[in-house]
C-alpha cells in the first residue's frame, strides 16, 4: 500500500525555472509532518508537547498506535494485551527528523478498559505525565503505569508519573482514587520551583468523599457540592509526586467537562472549566439550588438550558481562592482552555459561545459584556491580567461554527490558538480563512500578539473533516496535532505538503502531527538551478517575522551573470548568460521588528536547451506582391556561427546561408509556404514555417507609370527584367 507519510524541509521545490511565489506571513518552516493511525481507539483526549529542538511527545489511547515512515512502512506500538481489544494510554517521542525514539504506556489486562495519557509536561530532563488507568473491576486490581506495577482501587484511577525524557523509562508513578469510573487527571503544569498542578473532575463514591494522602502523612477529604454530580479537583504535587494540598470547586450540578490549568507569572495556578456541563434545564430549579460559591463569591447558574464557565485563580500555598471570573448569559459560554502569557502578567482563555458573554467577577472585578456572534457556536479569545482584570476580547466570526480547542504561548508573549471551523473564519485584521470546497470542517491554527491582534492564521486542508485539537510551543518550536478523515496538506513545508491517509481494518479515526521552527527563517529551497538564456524567477519567502513586514533584501557575493535581486521584493530574476556554479547569500531584514536572517544559496547554470532557439520574426505579413522581396531572419538565443537553410522557397528568392537574409525577385503568385532553418555551432537547430499570399504586382497603378512604359513598353510587366 502506497503511503506518503513524512515530509521534511529538504526536497520540495526541485528545479526553479520561471517559478514565482508571493511573499506570505507564515508561522515558520515545517520540520516534520507525521501520519498517525491506531486500532480500537476512540476520539478522546490526547497529549502533545514539543521540545526546544522540535521533537514531539504524542499520546493516544488505543489498542495499537502506528506512526508512518517515509518508506511506506510504519512503526507500531502494541498494547501487550491486544488480544482482548483493550485500549492503553500510549505515549511516544518522535524526533525532529521523524523517527520514533521511544514509547511507553499505561495498561491493564482487562477487556474494554480505556486507560489514557491526557497531559505531558517537560521539566528539564524529565517528563511529568497524568491521565487515568482503568480496569473493569470494582475493587483493587493490578495495573501497569509506564512499566511500574501498581494497584488500582477499582474502575478508573488518577495517576501521575515521572519519566526520563531521553528514554521514556518511568522514574516513579502513583495512583489515587476510589471505586469510581473516570477518575482521570485532564491537565498538568509545572511552576518554576518544579511543583506540579493537576486538574480533574471527581465525584462521590456511594456518597463517600475522595480521600487524598498528603506528604505530611495526613489526608484530605473532598466531597462534591450537594453530594451529587461532579466537581473540579486541583491537586498540587511536589517534584517527587507527593501531594501538598488538594481542593475542589463546583456547583450543585454537573461539572463534567475537561478542565484546564496554567501557572501565572506570579507562580499561582489558574484553572478553568464548564459548569452545568450536562446542559440541564434549570428553569424549575430554585434560586437556592442554582446558587454556588467560588471562594467567598456567590454565583448563580443561568436558569435556561445553558453551559457556563469559570476561571479561578488559587493561592499556590494552600489552594485558597484569590479571585474568580464567571462566564454566563443566554446560550452556551464554554471556556475550554487557559494559558498564562509569558512575560506579561496576563492570561488568555479560549473556547466557544453562541451568544454574548457576560463575564462576572469576584470582589473588586467589574462585570464585562463581550459582544459575540449569536446562533452557532463560534470561538473566542479573552485576556485578563493576573489579578483578574479584563484586558481584551476577540470574537471570531464566520458563516457557520468554530471552536477554540487549545491555546499556548511563546516566550515573547504571543498567543497561539488551534481548533476547527466550518465555512469561513474572520479573525479581523484582514485575515479570513475559507474552508476548502465541500469540506465538512477544517482545522486551523493562529497567532495573536499580546493585545489580541491576529498576526497569522492558517489551515490544514483536506476534503473531509479536520481539526487541530492540540497546539504546543517551546521556544521557537511549535507543534500541532489533530484529526482527519481524508488526506490533508500541512502549510509551510517549503511548499504545501500532504500527509497521506493510511487505512487498516477497524481504523475509525485518523490523525496527523507536525512540528515547525518559528524563528525568523527563509522557507524554500537553497539550491537554484538555471539554464543559459532561459528566463528565471524565484521569490525568497521570509518566514515568521512580525507582520505587517517591511522587508529589505541585500546581496552578499555574486549572482550568476544576467540575474538580479530586487531589494524590495526579494525576487531573483533574469537570464543567465554564462554556464557557472557557485554560491551567494541574501540578508533579509524586517523594519517592523528589527529582525534579520541570512540564507545562503548555491546555484548551477547549465547549458541552454536547444528548444529555446527561436527564429524571428514569428510570422510574415500575410499579403505580398510579385517583384523585389527582402526579409531578414534572426536566431533568438543563438550563438557563434549560424548556418541558414531553406526548403520550398518561392521562385526567384534565395537565402544567404551566413546572414539569414532572404531576398530576390518574387515571381510566383498564390498561397506560398516555405521553411527557414537555422543551425548553430553547438549543433542545436530549429526551424519555422511561413506562409504568404502573393499577388501579381499591378504596375499600371504605379505613380511612375510613364518611366516604366519607357523601359518596358505597354506590354505586361516582365518580372525577369527587373
Amino acid at each position: 500500500m502506497k503511503t506518503n507519510a513524512i515530509f521534511s524541509k529538504k526536497q520540495l521545490f526541485g528545479v526553479c525555472c520561471a517559478l514565482l511565489l508571493s511573499p506570505m506571513a507564515v508561522f515558520g518552516q515545517l520540520i516534520v509532518g507525521k501520519s498517525l493511525g491506531a486500532d480500537h481507539t476512540a476520539d478522546e483526549q490526547k497529549a502533545l508537547a514539543v521540545t526546544k529542538n522540535g521533537d514531539m511527545y504524542i499520546s493516544i489511547n488505543a489498542n495499537s498506535f502506528q506512526i508512518m515512515k517515509d518508506d511506506g512502512t510504519f512503526d507500531e506500538i502494541k498494547n501487550p494485551y491486544q488480544e482482548s481489544t483493550t485500549r492503553a494510554g500510549i505515549l511516544t517521542k518522535i524526533s525532529a527528523d521523524g523517527k520514533l525514539l521511544w514509547s511507553n504506556m499505561v495498561c491493564v489486562q482487562e477487556s474494554a478498559n480505556n486507560s489514557q495519557v491526557t497531559s505531558v509536561c517537560e521539566v528539564g530532563d524529565y517528563l511529568y505525565v497524568v491521565g487515568g488507568v482503568r480496569t473493569n473491576v470494582k475493587g483493587e486490581h493490578p495495573v501497569s503505569v509506564f512499566g511500574i506495577p501498581l494497584v488500582s482501587q477499582g474502575e478508573m484511577d488518577y495517576y501521575i508519573a515521572k519519566l526520563n525524557a531521553a528514554t521514556g523509562e518511568a522514574v516513579w508513578a502513583k495512583t489515587f482514587g476510589g471505586v469510581r469510573n473516570w477518575e482521570m487527571f485532564n491537565s498538568v503544569v509545572a511552576d518554576e520551583a518544579g511543583n506540579l498542578y493537576a486538574v480533574a473532575t471527581f465525584g462521590n463514591v456511594s456518597s463517600a468523599p475522595l480521600e487524598m494522602p498528603l506528604k505530611d502523612g495526613s489526608s484530605t477529604s473532598l466531597a462534591v457540592t450537594n453530594n451529587w454530580g461532579e466537581d473540579y479537583l486541583l491537586v498540587k504535587f511536589n517534584k517527587d509526586g507527593e501531594i501538598l494540598w488538594a481542593t475542589s470547586i463546583g456547583s450543585k450540578f454537573r461539572e463534567n467537562g475537561t478542565p484546564d490549568v496554567t501557572v501565572g507569572e506570579d507562580g499561582n495556578p489558574v484553572i478553568c472549566g464548564v459548569f452545568n456541563a450536562a446542559n440541564g434545564n434549570l428553569m424549575n430549579e430554585s434560586e437556592e439550588k442554582r446558587e454556588f460559591y467560588i471562594g467567598e463569591q456567590k454565583y448563580m447558574l443561568y436558569p435556561e438550558q445553558s453551559k457556563e464557565s469559570a476561571l479561578v485563580k488559587l493561592n499556590s500555598t494552600d489552594g485558597s481562592v484569590m479571585w474568580s471570573r464567571y462566564f454566563t448569559g443566554t446560550g452556551n459560554q464554554e471556556v475550554l482552555k487557559v494559558q498564562a502569557i509569558s512575560g506579561s502578567n496576563a492570561l488568555a482563555v479560549t473556547g466557544k459561545a453562541n451568544n454574548q458573554i457576560i463575564v462576572e467577577g469576584s470582589a473588586g472585578l467589574s462585570t464585562e459584556t463581550v459582544t459575540h456572534v449569536s446562533g452557532a457556536d463560534h470561538l473566542f479569545v479573552i485576556s485578563f491580567d493576573v489579578d483578574g482584570k479584563f484586558l481584551w476580547s476577540k470574537s471570531v466570526s464566520g458563516d457557520t461554527s468554530s471552536e477554540g480547542k487549545e491555546i499556548s504561548s511563546d516566550d515573547l508573549g504571543n498567543i497561539y490558538v488551534s481548533g476547527y471551523f466550518n465555512g469561513s473564519l474572520n479573525w479581523g485584521d484582514n485575515i479570513v480563512l475559507q474552508k476548502t470546497g465541500s469540506n465538512e470542517k477544517e482545522g486551523f491554527f493562529a497567532k495573536l500578539n499580546g493585545s489580541g491582534k491576529c498576526l497569522y492564521a492558517e489551515t490544514v486542508k483536506g476534503t473531509g473533516a479536520e481539526s487541530i485539537n492540540l497546539i504546543a510551543v517551546n521556544g521557537d518550536k511549535l507543534a500541532v496535532a489533530g484529526d482527519r478523515t481524508t488526506d490533508v496538506t500541512l502549510p509551510y513545508g517549503d511548499s504545501e505538503t500532504g500527509v497521506a491517509r493510511y487505512t487498516v481494518e477497524d481504523r475509525n479515526y485518523k490523525w496527523f502531527a507536525a512540528s515547525y521552527t518559528m524563528k525568523p527563517s527563509v522557507s524554500g529551497i537553497s539550491t537554484l538551478n538555471g539554464k543559459r538564456f532561459v528566463p528565471f524567477s524565484y521569490q525568497i519567502v521570509p518566514a515568521f517575522f512580525e507582520m505587517p513586514a517591511v522587508f529589505e533584501y541585500s546581496l552578499a557575493g555574486n549572482l550568476p551573470s544576467g540575474w538580479i535581486l530586487d531589494p524590495a521584493t526579494g525576487i531573483i530574476s533574469g537570464k543567465a548568460t554564462e554556464e557557472a556554479s557557485g554560491s551567494f547569500s541574501v540578508m533579509i531584514s524586517n523594519a517592523t521588528d528589527g529582525e534579520s536572517v541570512e540564507k545562503t544559496y548555491t546555484y548551477s547554470i547549465v547549458p541552454k536547451p536547444c528548444d529555446i532557439l527561436s527564429i524571428q520574426p514569428e510570422s510574415l505579413p500575410s499579403r505580398a506582391v510579385t517583384g523585389a522581396f527582402y526579409q531578414q531572419f534572426t536566431l533568438e538565443n543563438g550563438e557563434g556561427k549560424i548556418v541558414w537553410t531553406a526548403e520550398n522557397l518561392p521562385k526567384g528568392l534565395s537565402l544567404d546561408p551566413d546572414k539569414g537574409l532572404l531576398n530576390g525577385i518574387l515571381q510566383q503568385t498564390g498561397e506560398l509556404s516555405f521553411t527557414i532553418k537555422a543551425r548553430e555551432e553547438s549543433g542545436c537547430e530549429t526551424s519555422r514555417s511561413y506562409t504568404i499570399n502573393a499577388e501579381e504586382f499591378n504596375y499600371s497603378l504605379a505613380p511612375n507609370l510613364k518611366w516604366i512604359n519607357q523601359i518596358y513598353g505597354s506590354e505586361a510587366f516582365d518580372h525577369a527584367k527587373v
